[in-house]
């Protein structure tokens, strides 16, 4: 984004898992935990740097703050809301 003249965004491919809204909170603490668990095995760890991917383990509360975020900020690049030096 810093060519398009946009300094200090990062654009980044994300990949994550979402359950409708709704879902018990049980259900998606343990499905939660099943992703975790599987992300961190040296297998998987292994294959995603094979692929230059690295996994951001967290709880579904840090995945949907930061899912917050990326929405506001592209919602401001896309409006043209955001401040360009």
């Amino acid at each position: 984004m810093v060519e398009a003249g946009v300094p200090g965004f990062v654009a980044t491919l994300l990949t994550g898992i979402v359950a409708p809204a709704g879902t018990p909170a049980p259900i998606v603490g343990k499905l939660n935990g099943v992703i975790n668990t599987t992300l961190e095995a040296p297998d998987m760890v292994e294959l995603l740097t094979k692929f230059g991917s690295q996994a951001r383990i967290g709880t579904p509360e840090q995945f949907a703050t930061f899912l917050s975020g990326e929405t506001r900020k592209w919602t401001e690049i896309a409006s043209g809301e955001c401040s360009v030096d």
